[in-house]
């Protein structure tokens, strides 16, 4: 699968479910893993098939790596959290990160990634 289609189907994820901030999910004894609110790396995950709170696949690891560099976050930070850190900010939405995502699935698609 490629990052742009991963990206495009996580903000489609974001935008139908809504975004978490925090952790991966809502950490709550009856949460519906099918429903719920998701960060934009449990976005990633889901949109590839795996679980919010799953290892990222190979394919969703190159769309995080996609997003990251599309951000400029610090290339010396862990992945995960750096993303995470961004979706987390106040000034983050789900419409502001599901654009984001969307941006540069479309700037992937362009380039045939």
């Amino acid at each position: 699968m490629k990052p742009s289609t991963i990206l495009s189907r996580a903000a489609d994820l974001i935008e139908t479910r809504d975004l978490h901030k925090g952790d991966y999910i809502p950490r709550a004894a009856a949460i519906d893993l099918d429903t719920c609110p998701l960060d934009v790396v449990a976005a990633i995950s889901v949109a590839t098939g795996r679980g919010p709170g799953d290892e990222l696949t190979h394919a969703a690891l190159a769309a995080a790596c996609a997003l990251s560099d599309h951000l400029a976050l610090d290339p010396d930070a862990s992945l995960i959290d750096g993303l995470g850190a961004w979706s987390d900010r106040a000034e983050q939405t789900a419409r502001t990160v599901a654009a984001t995502c969307r941006e540069l699935a479309a700037e992937l698609t362009a380039r045939g990634q």
